[in-house]
């Protein structure tokens, strides 16, 4: 996957070193505590996979805590073809889970 430039400047940039940076979903102190401790992995690492799968800018990624405790990354994407892509990706192994393609984007 190429990003433009200063799409992955911004990424990069916004990314800071932990998980705690993919912020609202979770609380900012939750995310640093399950990253520091192990639970899941850093936002650096979930965007180095999603780089490597798909095309496209990036739209948004959140962290969220599911019922039973388990910690998803939710990423969007915008593809070349101007379709929203939605990818899913376990926290703790950095594996994606699933995704969704919507339609295209209105001009």
């Amino acid at each position: 996957m190429r990003w433009s430039r200063s799409i992955a400047a911004a990424v990069i940039a916004a990314a800071g070193t932990t998980a705690a940076a993919a912020g609202g979903a979770l609380d900012h102190e939750r995310a640093r505590q399950a990253y520091s401790e192990g639970r899941i992995v850093s936002l650096q690492a979930i965007l180095r996979a999603v780089a490597s799968e798909h095309a496209g800018e990036l739209l948004e990624v959140h962290l969220e805590e599911e019922e039973r405790g388990n910690f998803v990354y939710g990423v969007k994407l915008l593809t070349p073809e101007g379709r929203i892509l939605e990818a899913y990706y376990d926290a703790r192994t950095g594996e994606r889970m699933q995704q969704e393609r919507e339609g295209r984007t209105p001009d």
